[in-house]
């Protein structure tokens, strides 16, 4: 799984850093409580992947391709909600179950992604445990939205509670 997932564009050419391990069944927010943040629009690259990210009618559309020759392109859906006054993008890949989320800081030119995800978060918050086909484990939030987000607030301002590998893209 974390092959395919190695993409994860707005966020998330990050797997191969062992990031992604924590998925939920559920979204991090309902429709009403989306925001949507022009900043992020746009063409973004690093020395590894570049990223478009374009607005639909209800989600974020994010392009991401690593860079080097004939590498394919990965689609992803994204929408960004705030717990705790901290911004979050919810990613989805497609062809899979579950959500990724990843913290979202957008300066002057430069986005800052960091997976909500971490032993530690995974230690302090309840989850369940998928066998997976290779006869690894993945942990996996199965609380609704309301009470995912109950959950996870308490956790929004603990630096522990994120990977510790920043992905940085630049415009």
């Amino acid at each position: 799984m974390r092959a395919a997932l190695i993409a994860l564009s707005l966020t998330l050419a990050l797997f191969a850093s062992g990031c992604g391990d924590l998925l939920s069944l559920h979204a991090l927010s309902s429709p009403q409580m989306r925001v949507w943040d022009p900043t992020i629009e746009g063409h973004w690259e690093n020395d590894d992947q570049q990223l478009n990210v374009t607005r639909l009618q209800d989600h974020y559309e994010v392009l991401s391709r690593a860079n080097r020759v004939n590498a394919d392109e990965v689609r992803w859906e994204a929408t960004l909600t705030d717990l705790n006054g901290v911004r979050f993008a919810d990613l989805l890949a497609p062809d899979t179950f579950g959500h990724m989320f990843v913290r979202l800081q957008v300066h002057p030119k430069e986005l800052r992604l960091s997976f909500f995800d971490s032993e530690w978060l995974r230690s302090h918050v309840q989850h369940d445990e998928a066998d997976l086909q290779d006869a690894r484990k993945q942990a996996v939030l199965t609380a609704s939205t309301p009470r995912l987000r109950r959950m996870l607030a308490k956790f929004v301002h603990e630096p522990r509670a994120f990977d510790p590998q920043e992905h940085v893209w630049h415009k």
